[in-house]
C-alpha cells in the first residue's frame, strides 16, 4: 500500500469518527493523528475508529488513545492466533527443548541462564509474554 493510499484510508476513518463526535478535524490535526499512528496497521486503526463511532461519549479520542487501542487490538489478534495454533495441536510441546519454552537456556558449565534463541519465533513463549 502506498503512503497516499494509507493516508486516504486513515483520513476517512478519522473523518468518520470525527463526524460521529461532532468534531471538526483541520489539516494540522489530521497531520498529527497520521504521524502518531504511522507505525500502526491501517486495518487496526479503521476497526478502532468504527468501534469508537458507536461509543456514546461526545469526545474525540486523542491520537495516543487511538494508537493504544489499535495496538491492543493487534496484540489480541496475535495472541488469539497463537492460542488457536497451540490448541489445535499445530505447535509441539515443548516447542523448544533447549529452554522448555521458558525463553531461558542454561549456560553450559555454569549455574546461569541466557536468553534462548527461540524467543522470536516460539509460539508458546510468545503466549507467555503476551499474557491475557
Amino acid at each position: 500500500m502506498s503512503k497516499r493510499e494509507r493516508a486516504a484510508r486513515v483520513g476517512v476513518a478519522l473523518a468518520s469518527l470525527a463526524a460521529s463526535k461532532h468534531y471538526k478535524l483541520d489539516d494540522l490535526s489530521i497531520t498529527v493523528y497520521d504521524r502518531v499512528l504511522a507505525d500502526v496497521r491501517v486495518d487496526d486503526i479503521e476497526a478502532v475508529c468504527r468501534g469508537l463511532e458507536k461509543d456514546d461519549g461526545p469526545w474525540m479520542p486523542k491520537p495516543g488513545e487511538i494508537r493504544a487501542a489499535a495496538i491492543a487490538r493487534a496484540r489480541k489478534h496475535y495472541r488469539d492466533t497463537l492460542l488457536a495454533q497451540v490448541e489445535a495441536g499445530d505447535v509441539p510441546a515443548p516447542y523448544c527443548a533447549a529452554c522448555n519454552d521458558t525463553g531461558w537456556e542454561p549456560t553450559p558449565g555454569r549455574r546461569a541462564v541466557e536468553p534462548c534463541g527461540c524467543r522470536r519465533h516460539n509460539p508458546r513463549y510468545q503466549l507467555r509474554i503476551i499474557g491475557d
